[in-house]
């Protein structure tokens, strides 16, 4: 399986886009620290057909540590769920549990493989 980085999807979308492979960069980069704070004051995100990102708080808690089974206390924190949408449901992992690969998923690694050449 292959690791996407934020690179390789600007320098897929750039020309879809009709801009530079800078330009691209900027937007993703833009885009991602506005869910980033979005998600950081409570808020969902829900891009249809994709998937919903929401924050949830988990409360501090006791917990021991399994060496030395002393108490210890972990603090509150957020964490952000990822449920799919559409085709991703069906996906490995996702909520159908069927492990086949959705449609599209060829297409998407067809454009990446083009880039590489």
């Amino acid at each position: 399986m292959a690791v996407r980085t934020r690179d390789d999807i600007a320098r897929v979308l750039a020309p879809k886009m009709g801009m530079t492979h800078q330009d691209s960069e900027r937007y993703l980069k833009e885009l991602i620290a506005y869910m980033t704070k979005a998600l950081k004051l409570g808020d969902e995100i829900v891009f249809r057909g994709f998937g919903r990102f929401t924050p949830k708080k988990i409360e501090s808690r006791t917990a021991y540590d399994p060496r030395t089974r002393e108490q210890i206390q972990v603090k509150s924190k957020i964490v952000v769920k990822f449920k799919p949408y559409g085709e991703l449901v069906d996906l490995p992992g996702g909520e159908s549990g069927c492990h086949k690969p959705a449609s599209g998923v060829s297409e998407l690694t067809t454009a990446f493989k083009e880039e590489e050449d």
